[in-house]
């Protein structure tokens, strides 16, 4: 993409890939800048118009985000992937009645699309409905056995639930399709804490650490765990790492 010449009429066409690559390298902000650039004479590429919106997503700009998707949807009416992700938007901005009124629109034309079933999933657990949050995570689970995010998702419910011994099976699903995913490893160790199991928890909360040793929240757990096995050893090793990085945060502020 760098070789071709800059007057070339191929390069903006060009700028508009080498963007995707910095989506996916995080390069958020030279994406977004070449992006918007060329927005307004670009405005039907579909490249630019799904990566443009990815990185506001990114950014948390959820508002412009917005605004992409539904341009594109004024391009391509009929894309059901404009359609879903900005209902995921609307329920990023927590503009649910927004959502859920585009969930009934969408619903009446495709009605064989389960995927909307995530979407009024995560509506109805912000909105603290956790049985009706359950109830449409497991119509989108009926169809699709190979979304680990959704199996982890009725886990946390579940778990929220205090149904321990069914999240550890839901989340166990979700670990077999993407063992590398750390948030999944504390979810089942709060499995295993709420069924009184510490010791499975603290192996579970420290696979957590190991995967994102960033993450304050797994250190907490894994602290809390370690106090309910009355190991000193334990205790002392997981209240460093929860101090060192408690201080790291601090510094950062």
């Amino acid at each position: 993409l760098d070789v071709i010449n800059e007057n070339s009429k191929f390069y903006p066409k060009a700028q508009i890939l080498a963007q995707v690559i910095n989506l996916k390298e995080t390069n958020l902000s030279t994406a977004k800048s070449v992006l918007e650039k060329y927005f307004e004479k670009e405005s039907s590429n579909p490249i630019l118009l799904d990566t443009l919106a990815s990185v506001y997503k990114e950014l948390k700009l959820y508002k412009k985000a917005i605004e992409i998707y539904k341009k594109a949807l004024e391009v391509y009416p009929e894309s059901i992937y404009y359609t879903l992700e900005l209902i995921d938007l609307y329920i990023d901005e927590k503009d649910y009645n927004q959502a859920l009124d585009l969930i009934s629109q969408f619903q009446n034309n495709n009605i064989n699309c389960l995927s909307v079933f995530n979407s009024l999933a995560r509506i109805y657990y912000r909105l603290d409905e956790k049985e009706k949050a359950l109830e449409n995570i497991e119509k989108y689970l009926n169809s699709d056995k190979n979304n680990a995010e959704s199996f982890y998702f009725k886990g946390l419910i579940l778990n929220d639930l205090k149904e321990y011994k069914n999240a550890a099976l839901s989340i166990y699903e979700a670990i077999k399709l993407n063992p590398t995913c750390a948030k999944y490893y504390n979810q089942m160790a709060k499995s295993y804490y709420g069924l009184g199991n510490f010791n499975d928890a603290l192996l579970y909360s420290k696979e957590a650490i190991e995967l994102d040793s960033n993450e304050i929240n797994y250190k907490k757990l894994a602290y809390e765990i370690a106090l309910k096995t009355q190991n000193k050893n334990l205790i002392e090793i997981f209240e460093k790492q929860l101090k060192r990085s408690e201080a790291i945060l601090k510094g950062n502020r």
